[in-house]
């Protein structure tokens, strides 16, 4: 199957249920933050996550496709660039 093709799929299904997963994050980080064992465990994960390879894809017109942080940068799309 088409990779694109699969997130037109996917991403019906896995949109409605974002805000749930973040809210689960959250509560799960802030139970980690209260037991120092479990937090001094996912330091090493977190970090070694944080250097995993990201592949993104930016289908259609003037899309964009970010696999890192592009924090202080301007993206532009459209055909009136200068």
């Amino acid at each position: 199957m088409d990779v694109s093709e699969l997130v037109k799929q996917l991403l019906p299904i896995l949109v409605p249920l974002l805000l749930y997963l973040v809210k689960a994050s959250e509560k799960a980080a802030e139970e980690a933050g209260k037991d120092e064992t479990l937090a001094r465990e996912l330091v090493p994960l977190v970090q070694s996550l944080e250097h995993t390879h990201v592949t993104v894809i930016a289908s259609g017109d003037r899309s964009v496709a970010v696999g890192g942080s592009v924090s202080g940068s301007v993206i532009r799309t459209g055909d009136a660039n200068v």
